[in-house]
């Protein structure tokens, strides 16, 4: 191959991979997944590597799962019959909207004022610093929030009327609501809940690897947590700092 053809080969593919950064991306899936990768583009059928601009939505149904990865190094899996959307996707704010179905977060380090937001039919999700967590919704205001690190902040969409409607959830913690207009519930999740919550969702996992995923998340976990014990820390969750139970 001649020079200029392979410079050309090599400036195209810089080009389609700086486009490729500025916007979500369809990493894998496993199973039928149909997206709209824009507002004004119609459903069909899912490919890997597939951008997805502001306005774009990707479900998933029964026995199909995917993985999505955002500029800023967010990941979102989607669990079967799942829907989500992207409402905004700039350098400094991503929002999203979950219509239903259960998916996980893996947010990293953010900057100083990034903004990264999950919106429901009940509520307004949003990442202080990083987390990973785990997120259930219906069309119908029930939702479910999950926390395996880090902290979530939960907004009603509708004011409560005898409490604040502002609720920080952390490491552990889980939030259940079945009325979007009353209050939920807070809890510690139980073991069993949160090592389910830990196994790895990519798409084309065997059983046998997500287990393994989860184990060793399992045990790195509890590492942490006999370590924050042993040096008698005692961390405030009006703060924002994590809670070890």
């Amino acid at each position: 191959m001649r020079l200029p053809g392979l410079l050309a080969i090599i400036s195209l593919f810089v080009a389609t991979q700086a486009a490729l950064a500025d916007d979500a991306v369809l990493q894998s899936f496993n199973g039928a997944v149909e997206m709209k990768t824009s507002k004004d583009r119609d459903w069909e059928p899912a490919k890997p590597y597939t951008r997805i601009t502001e306005g774009g939505e990707i479900r998933t149904v029964k026995g199909s799962n995917a993985l999505v990865s955002f500029p800023n190094s967010a990941q979102l899996w989607m669990a079967e019959n799942a829907h989500f959307g992207i409402e905004e996707n700039q350098d400094i704010s991503t929002r999203l909207d979950l219509y239903s179905g259960r998916v996980k977060f893996r947010v990293p380090h953010l900057a100083g004022d990034e903004i990264f937001t999950v919106r429901t039919t009940a509520s307004v999700c949003s990442v202080a610093r990083n987390a990973e967590f785990v997120m259930s919704a219906t069309e119908e205001g029930e939702q479910s929030l999950w926390v395996l690190f880090g902290g979530v902040q939960l907004q009603y969409l509708v004011p409560l009327k005898d409490e604040d409607s502002l609720k920080n959830i952390t490491q552990g913690q889980a939030y259940r609501i079945t009325d979007p207009e009353q209050p939920g519930l807070l809890y510690m999740m139980n073991a069993d809940t949160e090592r389910g919550l830990l196994q790895d969702w990519t798409p084309h996992l065997s059983r046998r690897q997500r287990v393994a995923v989860m184990d060793l998340r399992a045990d790195n976990r509890k590492e942490m947590r006999d370590y924050a014990k042993s040096s008698a820390m005692h961390f405030v969750p009006s703060l924002g700092l994590t809670a070890y139970r």
